[in-house]
């Protein structure tokens, strides 16, 4: 299985078993992380690996889920942050599975008073082996929007398979907060205006998700051999205006 494969048979698993994962592989986990490119250069962010017992020292919350370790993402608190650390976990969450390794995303943790990190904390990762099967059988069953309730533009199907790897995409709550706009060899990327409860309570967790898709989106434009390069055009004010992709054939 790769990371492509993954995006697709990936579920989110809430219940582990009491068993650690293995030290070499925990190893191989930790080599992979320190490879992982953010989406946004120059802030500097942290994905660090802990147990449970350190884990509950750091982070609480109602929805947190018990595993044998987590990936705790700490970051530099700039603009775009939260977009990058969707990015880069996402990264984390599909080689995990592509390593029979089950994990789930905690929106609803939140840091402890008394952690004193070198960078503010972000977000984090439960994974470990999961008590049930950490692959879907199919995508019958997700809830997922359409791709023509939220992707305009008359080559939008030039791009179908990234778009519905971005369609794919787990979002807290199953908000699904992205909208882009197609022309020819670029999309524009927005993230929907939000009510006041989801402005107060998702707005962060947004942007991760929209960090979430992106990492999608690149994963399937390397598997149709394309190249993705992501700019914020100055002269685009629209509201929630994110990030402009430009995807280009890899010649190489």
């Amino acid at each position: 299985m790769t990371e492509f494969d993954s995006i697709f048979k990936r579920q989110s698993i809430r219940k582990y078993e009491d068993r650690p994962v293995e030290e070499d592989v925990l190893q191989t986990i930790k080599k992979y992380i320190e490879t992982i490119e953010p989406l946004i250069p120059g802030i500097e962010v942290k994905m660090t690996i802990v147990d449970r017992t350190l884990f509950n020292k750091i982070a609480k919350g109602k929805f947190i889920v018990s595993a044998p370790h987590y990936i705790v993402i700490t970051s530099e608190e700039k603009e775009g942050s939260y977009l990058n650390a969707g990015y880069m976990g996402e990264q984390a969450v599909l080689h995990l599975t592509k390593l029979g390794i089950g994990s789930c995303w905690l929106g609803g943790a939140r840091e402890q008073k008394d952690i004193n990190y070198t960078l503010p904390y972000t977000i984090a990762i439960a994974f470990g082996y999961g008590r049930e099967s950490i692959e879907r059988e199919n995508l019958e069953g997700i809830n997922r929007k359409e791709i023509s309730s939220w992707a305009s533009g008359e080559t939008a199907s030039f791009y179908s398979l990234l778009l519905e790897c971005v369609r794919i995409a787990p979002s807290a709550m199953n908000n699904q907060p992205w909208i882009c706009q197609v022309s020819n060899d670029k999309i524009r990327w927005f993230k929907k205006k939000s009510n006041i409860f989801k402005k107060i309570f998702l707005e962060n967790l947004n942007d991760v998700d929209m960090g979430i898709a992106f990492c999608h989106f690149v994963i399937a434009a390397e598997a149709e051999n394309r190249l993705v390069t992501f700019e914020k055009e100055d002269l685009i004010h629209g509201i929630g205006y994110v990030l402009t992709a430009y995807i280009k054939d890899n010649l190489i």
